[in-house]
Order: C-alpha cells, then sequence, then structure tokens
C-alpha cells in the first residue's frame, strides 16, 4: 500500500472531512473550533509533503509571516515532511495544533482585527491552557458550543436589566438584530439565580426566566475590576426567557448568564474560543456603575477581534484608568479600534436613562 493511502486512512481516523484522493494528491478539511483548514498531502517517491492553510484565502501580510516565525512556520501554508507511515500522526497532531494556536490568529492579523501585540498574547492565553486542568473547562468548553453555534448578542455588566431581549427581538421597529442566544455577564447578578421567577415588571413589560440547564462552573478571578464578591461566581445558567409586553405581545428568548467579570470572559473564554459576537450591548457600564472599575472603553478594541457587526451603547465612552488597567492585564484585547457608522437612536428614558442608547455598525 502506498504511503498516500496509509495517510487516507489516517485522516479517518482522526475524522477528518471531505477527505478526497486523486493521484498521488490527498486533500481533506480539518476542523479547529467553529473553522475549516484545507490540508493538502502531495506524495513525492519515499515522502509525503502537506500543506495546511485557511479554506478561505487571506492576504499574507508581513506581520502574518513574522507571526508564524516566531512559533516556527517559516511559510504559509504551514508545510510538514512525512517520511515514514510511523510519522504521520505525529505530524497531523503538529499541524492541528497549527490550526488551533496559530491559523487563526494569522486571518485576524491579515484582516486588521488583531495587533501583532494582541495576537501574541491571545496566542500565549491559548497555549498556556493547553495539557492543564482548565483545559477542559476553559478551552471549548460545552457552553462554548452553544455560543459557537448561534448568532449572540452579549450584554457585559447586564444586571438585572433585559431590555435587550425586547430590542433586539425583531419586533422593536427600526432595529433588524435578532440574536439566537444572549449572554449576560456580571459578578452581582442580583437575583435568584435557581428560581428567578419574574425579573423585571412595569406597567408594560414583565420578563420571566425560567431554568433550562446548568454547565460545568469555571473558574474566576474576583475584584480585580469589579468592586464585588459573589458566591456564585462561575456559574453559566441557560434560561428561557419569557416576554409579556402589551405593544409586542409575547416574546421567548435563549438567555446564558454567566456570573463572572466581563474583562475575564472576553480575555479568557471569548477570545481563546474563538466565539464571534455578532453584537455587544454596552449600556450604564462602569464608572462605579454595577461595581465596575472601568468604563467599558477597552470593549472599542475588542470589537473587531470578536467579529463584531453591532455596538449598541450609550454615549461613547472614553478611557478611564481602569480600561487602561484591563489592557495592561489583558493585551489580548487591545486589538484594532473599530469604527462605529449610527443605525438607529433609542430614548435613553425608555433603556436605563443614562443617555440616549445608539445602534451602531462595526467597520
Amino acid at each position: 500500500m502506498s504511503m498516500i493511502n496509509d495517510f487516507c486512512n489516517v485522516c479517518l481516523e482522526n475524522d477528518f472531512d471531505d477527505i478526497r484522493i486523486n493521484g498521488n494528491v490527498l486533500n481533506c478539511d480539518v476542523r479547529s473550533f467553529a473553522n475549516r483548514y484545507h490540508l493538502q498531502a502531495v506524495q513525492k517517491k519515499s515522502t509525503l509533503e502537506l500543506f495546511l492553510e485557511d479554506n478561505v484565502p487571506f492576504d499574507v501580510t508581513p506581520e502574518v509571516l513574522d507571526f508564524l516565525k516566531n512559533h516556527g512556520e517559516m511559510s504559509y501554508p504551514v508545510c510538514r515532511t512525512v517520511r515514514s507511515t510511523d510519522e504521520i500522526q505525529d505530524k497531523l497532531d503538529e499541524l492541528q495544533s497549527a490550526a488551533d494556536d496559530l491559523l487563526g490568529f494569522c486571518r485576524d492579523l491579515a484582516e486588521r482585527r488583531h495587533t501583532e501585540v494582541s495576537a501574541e498574547s491571545a496566542f500565549q492565553c491559548n497555549f498556556s491552557l493547553r495539557d492543564t486542568p482548565q483545559e477542559i473547562a476553559q478551552l471549548d468548553p460545552r457552553a462554548a458550543y452553544e455560543m459557537r453555534a448561534k448568532r449572540v448578542l452579549w450584554y457585559p455588566s447586564a444586571g438585572k436589566d433585559f431590555r435587550d431581549l425586547i430590542f433586539c427581538s425583531g419586533e422593536y421597529p427600526g432595529i433588524d438584530i435578532t440574536p439566537e442566544l444572549f449572554v449576560h455577564t456580571d459578578c452581582m447578578p442580583d437575583f435568584d439565580l435557581d428560581t428567578p421567577g419574574t425579573v423585571y415588571k412595569d406597567r408594560h413589560t414583565a420578563v420571566t426566566l425560567y431554568k433550562e440547564r446548568e454547565f460545568d462552573r469555571l473558574t474566576v478571578p474576583q475584584m480585580e475590576f469589579a468592586h464585588w464578591k459573589s458566591h456564585d461566581a462561575g456559574r453559566i445558567i441557560l434560561y428561557r426567557a419569557e416576554i409579556i409586553s402589551d405593544r409586542f405581545g409575547k416574546i421567548e428568548q435563549h438567555l446564558l448568564y454567566v456570573v463572572c467579570e466581563n474583562e475575564w470572559f472576553a480575555a479568557e473564554f471569548l477570545i481563546p474560543n474563538r466565539i464571534a459576537v455578532e453584537t455587544v450591548c454596552r449600556v450604564r457600564y462602569g464608572s462605579g456603575f454595577g461595581g465596575a472599575a472601568a468604563s467599558g472603553a477597552w470593549l472599542l478594541n475588542t470589537l473587531k477581534i470578536l467579529h463584531t457587526r453591532y455596538f449598541i451603547s450609550d454615549p461613547l465612552p472614553e478611557m478611564q484608568d481602569g480600561d487602561y488597567a484591563v489592557m495592561k492585564k489583558y493585551p489580548q484585547l487591545a486589538g484594532e479600534c473599530a469604527e462605529f457608522e449610527p443605525q438607529q437612536e433609542i430614548d435613553g428614558k425608555i433603556w436605563s436613562n443614562h443617555g440616549d442608547v445608539t445602534v451602531y455598525a462595526i467597520r
């Protein structure tokens, strides 16, 4: 049996996708997080030459090549030479590691999402989790699968505010944002996580949460950028949210509530897990409100890394000491700053009374 056929069998054992052999060339797809990468094997007499690249071509900039070289990869596509069948699995493991820990950052560098500094810091974050007790719990846990599989809206420092579930329900005039999963984070939710019941009610609207399932608890830091500490820290709970509105009728949404600091969640969960966050909502964040020491201005440099399309915010924040402290602690958040195009305005009197809320498209 030729080496290319041996290689094909190993690819099957590794559950690679769309395996095709044409003469002495094998092509297939390799999965990493939510991405797919193209693997090609070419048999040359007694060796196999392996080439791994993104399924979608991107501009291989000098920054991309420098990043690869800094981590021992001298070219793109990433290459390996197999000289015997005994080496096949080891070489595939090396390429899978490159897919997991390098190639996604290469695309973000090429697309001007990460800076060289933030990409390197994000890489080090991923690398530091490998082969540790935190890897299963923090890198690629079940909760991350839920987020990667859906269009996500993330509301940092949400507290007991659930207005985003209404404004982004598809029912509110002028706002064409319909997340499939709402993700709220706060270090002190201020409602009963296990039997929440009706968590918000006014003369027009009532929001009731029904607990559906709880994911494995995360080990999270406390009181780094927030003033308060919670015995529920690290809990991740999925709810069915039922909204009864005298204007829009009955609306149901899926809500994932994570008890943690926003900065850690972005730096140590969203970015390592390559979770795209279609919409980020920043309303009444920081400056002491909700226990936050930062204004949330650090988010403006993180939106492009998260592949965010829409940003919902009361008046755009300016950097404060707390935001600079966030960047120093988590340099993987300091990507290329987003550009904002106003789309729709919501009167602040009906959302937090902290200034008008604007929906921006990210450019």
